[in-house]
């Protein structure tokens, strides 16, 4: 969570216990949206990088693909559909390649929470997001979020 020096001295306690606490139900909505927060860090031995998204130009996996063959050290767990088309079958293959690199396509919702608690982190490689759910999830498990986008 982020927040301005001056939002953060105006916060009372009984604000930031709210902000904290497990289950966070989103005000204006008749349905209650609720995050199950894990605030604890990754531990410091994860090195897998976790990149969750379709495999789409709009989503560059190819700026993936170029990472993980400049750092053979690092493992990288790819999760999401690669669709039909000429670039998402090449680009799914290129990532493929490496020995570094394991592609799970898409997965079950229920199974997310696995890929995020065995992450160092979260890489968004987007030239353009609106403000990814992802990045919501992974912060929820203490994930930090690599990206080369400003959600803001």
């Amino acid at each position: 969570m982020a927040v301005d020096p001056q939002t953060y001295a105006d916060l009372t306690r009984e604000d930031l216990a709210h902000l904290l606490h497990p289950q966070y139900y989103a005000p204006d909505h008749q349905q209650p949206v609720i995050f199950d927060l894990v605030l604890d860090p990754p531990e410091a031995t994860r090195s897998r990088v976790l990149w969750a998204a379709r495999i789409c130009e709009q989503k560059r996996p190819d700026r993936l693909a170029d990472l993980a063959e400049a750092v053979p050290d690092l493992q990288f767990d790819v999760v999401g559909p690669a669709y039909e088309s000429a670039y998402s079958q090449a680009a799914a293959a290129r990532l493929r390649k490496p020995g570094n690199v394991k592609v799970h396509g898409g997965v079950p919702r229920e199974r997310m929470p696995h890929f995020y608690r065995n992450a160092a982190c979260l890489l968004c490689t987007s030239d353009v997001e609106g403000f990814p759910n992802t990045f919501l999830e992974a912060w929820s498990h203490g994930l930090p979020v690599v990206s080369l986008f400003d959600p803001d």
